[in-house]
């Protein structure tokens, strides 16, 4: 499959990442809001080092705060859309940046950062 973002082979999506929704609930004594996470879907994806970006991509990253890892090439999954949510790759928790859709309704990108 061809599009102008990327060239996608689905032979290339040899890596296993796993998408994980929060919930938010308050402290009983603070009643400060808590994130907890919880196990959405596990994909096979298609996972590049950031350094690997084209110019369209430079674009939706360049903010000065955003400290890139990866791009995350997964398979549509319509429950994937909150840039609260996070990514688990190869043990590391990456926070989830930016999410652009490719195709109609084909692949999700996922450009993700360090959870510092």
């Amino acid at each position: 499959m061809k599009n102008r973002y990327i060239d996608i082979d689905p032979g290339m999506m040899d890596e296993r990442v796993q998408i994980d929704s929060y919930t938010v609930t308050n402290d009983a004594d603070t009643n400060e809001e808590i994130l907890s996470y919880t196990l959405l879907s596990e994909a096979w994806a298609y996972v590049r080092y950031a350094n690997n970006i084209s110019d369209e991509e430079v674009e939706i990253l360049d903010r000065e705060s955003v400290v890139l890892k990866y791009i995350i090439t997964i398979r549509y999954n319509a429950a994937i859309g909150d840039h609260k949510m996070r990514v688990m790759y190869r043990g590391d928790y990456y926070d989830i940046e930016a999410i652009r859709e490719l195709g109609r309704k084909e692949y999700i990108v996922l450009y993700c950062k360090d959870i510092e």
